[in-house]
């Protein structure tokens, strides 16, 4: 076996502490690049010729333990983490690459030798990391992902026992790495994230803050004034409310000695009348009630970084590239919040009338909706005589799903009344994202009561497919809208985007909802009823089909149809057949399709007294062989195929046949043959084609 040794080198940059004898090491990466047939793959085989053929998996007290199985082109990728006395060792790995034909053409080996330990050590399994770590994250602003025991080189003859976590901050995207040893000591701290280069920022820090989550009613599962609680009463405190509010971790900005609600990307501002100003604190801790004004400015910064925090994740980064202002106080008090883009800038700005907006996130993350629309297609969502009704309608629609998937994310409750505490009040009624309009129909002059055609179809899809899968259909078809889209045109574009995001994974439940809606205008074509033919009877296929003007039309396979581009068309088939209707969209190329099962089977007559060829269609196009039934308890059966120059090409007996023979016409050229049967006393002769 050849050996080629790569030396990765680590750049982490460490927080390293008093105890840095005790850092530990990691082992040195090497590459074995060796085709060895492996047969039958999975990961325990794997293993097994890892712990037989690798240098430092053929110690004492070593093993292996499976982590992931990954697919690409090129294969399979088995990855395992070495072990010692049963415990993980910090740092290690060793990845297996199979190819498709169950070669193993690449080990990356990151283990330990550990025949070079002076001191091993009996770890003890018992530890309590989650504990050890959870009272290490206490004074910090971090939520922890998970801890575990391991084993540590911390020279290359020394090991000992220690306990990694990983951590994530509260409130924004950031997550680090401590190892402690067993008293909960740091010996090694790393940050896990990674930077393309270095840019200058604002500097944030974290905050401790007060929100609802999404809102009061909804996590206490009340309906607004039950029991004569749970009211506005023009922003007072009330105990029921006040136990709502939750405790959050958000990002803020000290400037001039005050913490500033404020990021590169989102800030509470002051730009409409009335004027309050943004809250600050001269502490980073942002605790208000609803009574307070901060409370809103708090309450909706926390949903806006939360929700932006979630696009990135999901990759639609473009998005949110630009910095939003928001004024939670706005619009002179009036019962209404609005998105508007001017000064090349885009703003939110929330009104106080009825319940404050910005003290419920579906208010909040609707208007932030537009706010995505707008910047994947500049001014396309807007009201004009380019736009038209359905296309404000869809906006609207697309903000309360987006508004409604992000709540019932959260809970479930009552997930169908958009706005839930700002609206569905004595105030005004709120929407409903799950009532049963229907299109075109249910198109009126309303935008807001169209929009519910929409955005009730969306949920619909969300409780198929799930949360995640759908929100990701919908930012990504934002990029498709424009201006004049109507709402079923916006409804082939999740069709599309699927095809393109999803490699179509979704389509099934996208048309089945969508097409009940009457979304749809390309409807899937009817392939009929599945039924059964005797070999060498004909059947016409196909329901009654709808193809619109322009559309392309077909079935397959074509090759036993009388013509493939009839929506009946006549089959002969040779043998159980699926055949496939199709009809595609021009504009689109979204494809629709239907299939029926033709089953065959050869209805042999046991009272037959003669010699007949059930069906030659098979032997004609080279398909399989031709079938020939003879009279039942032939005792004796002959056959004979000569070409067309009269040369004998095949001669076959039979003792006591069944009531059918075949002929095998593989490898037999194209051409004319003369086939001569007996059975017993019968003889008949046959003129057959072989085409190809």
């Amino acid at each position: 076996m050849k050996y080629l040794f790569v030396t990765l080198i680590f750049s982490f940059t460490f927080g390293l502490v008093s105890a840095q004898n005790n850092s530990p090491i990691l082992p040195t990466l090497q590459k074995y690049s060796n085709k060895v047939y492996v047969g039958n793959v999975s990961a325990d085989n794997v293993q097994k010729y890892l712990q037989q053929h690798q240098p430092h998996l053929m110690q004492p007290n070593v093993s292996l333990q499976w982590q992931q199985t990954q697919q690409s082109p090129l294969g399979t990728h088995y990855t395992f983490v070495q072990q010692y006395k049963g415990m993980p060792i910090y740092g290690t790995s060793i990845k297996a690459t199979i190819n498709k034909s169950n070669y193993l053409v690449l080990i990356m080996d990151n283990t330990f030798d550990v025949s070079l330990l002076k001191h091993p050590i009996t770890p003890n399994n018992n530890r309590q990391a989650n504990a050890i770590a959870q009272q290490f994250l206490q004074t910090k602003n971090e939520a922890l992902d998970n801890a575990q025991t391991l084993v540590c080189f911390t020279s290359p003859s020394t090991i000992i026992e220690a306990i990694v976590l990983k951590a994530h901050s509260m409130g924004k995207a950031d997550a680090n790495e401590y190892i402690l040893d067993t008293q909960g000591n740091l010996l090694q701290s790393r940050n896990l994230s990674r930077y393309h280069h270095q840019c200058r920022h604002i500097n944030t820090t974290d905050a401790q803050a007060r929100v609802f989550i999404p809102d009061p009613l909804t996590s206490a599962q009340k309906v607004y004034g039950e029991g004569g609680k749970y009211r506005d009463n023009n922003d007072a405190d009330a105990t029921e409310l006040t136990n709502q509010l939750k405790d959050v971790t958000i990002p803020v900005t000290l400037e001039n000695g005050f913490y500033q609600l404020k990021t590169d990307y989102l800030e509470i501002a002051e730009f409409d009348e009335p004027n309050v100003l943004p809250v600050t604190s001269a502490t980073p801790v942002f605790n208000f009630t609803r009574s307070q004004s901060g409370f809103e400015d708090v309450n909706a910064y926390y949903h806006l970084n939360t929700y932006r925090n979630y696009v990135l994740q999901l990759g639609f980064t473009d998005m949110v590239a630009k910095k939003l202002l928001v004024d939670t106080h706005a619009l002179n008090d009036e019962d209404q919040s609005k998105y508007v883009f001017y000064d090349n800038t885009p703003h939110l700005v929330f009104g106080e009338g009825g319940v404050d907006d910005a003290e419920d996130a579906d208010v909040i993350i609707h208007e932030m909706g537009h706010y995505l629309s707008d910047a994947a297609c500049v001014s396309c969502n807007v009201d004009n005589s380019n736009s038209g009704n359905e296309r404000v309608a869809l906006d609207e629609a697309l903000c309360d799903y987006l508004a409604t998937s992000y709540s019932r994310g959260i809970s479930d409750f009552r997930w169908a009344d958009m706005f839930s505490w700002d609206g569905n009040n004595e105030f005004w009624s709120g929407r409903d994202v799950n009532t049963n309009k229907h299109y075109p129909e249910d198109v009126v002059s309303s935008i807001y009561q169209t929009s519910e055609i929409f955005s009730s179809v969306l949920m619909d899809i969300w409780e198929s497919i799930g949360k995640d899968a759908t929100d990701q259909l919908v930012l990504a078809s934002f990029y498709n809208f424009t201006q004049g889209t109507n709402l079923a045109d916006a409804a082939e574009v999740l069709m599309i985007t699927d095809n393109e995001l999803f490699a179509g994974a979704h389509q099934d439940s996208l048309y089945k909802y969508l097409s009940a809606r009457g979304l749809l205008l390309y409807q899937k074509p009817n392939a009929g009823t599945d039924a059964t033919v005797c070999l060498g009877d004909t059947i016409t296929l196909g329901g009654n089909t709808i193809v619109p003007a322009n559309a392309q039309f077909f079935w397959t396979p074509s090759t036993t149809l009388n013509d493939a581009t009839l929506t009946n068309p006549i089959a002969n088939p040779d043998r159980t057949t699926y055949y496939v209707a199709h009809i595609i969209n021009p504009d689109t190329n979204i494809e629709y399709t239907d299939s029926v099962k033709i089953s065959v089977n050869y209805c042999l007559d046991t009272l037959v007294t003669n010699i007949k060829l059930l069906n030659t269609d098979r032997f004609l196009k080279d398909r399989g062989d031709l079938v020939i039934q003879i009279p039942n308890n032939t005792q004796n059966a002959q056959v004979q195929l000569f070409d067309a120059m009269g040369h004998q090409t095949k001669q076959l007996s039979y003792n006591n046949p069944n009531n059918h023979l075949f002929i095998n016409g593989s490898g037999l050229p194209a051409g004319v043959y003369v086939l001569k049967v007996w059975a017993d006393d019968a003889q008949k002769t046959f003129k057959i084609i072989k085409a190809k």
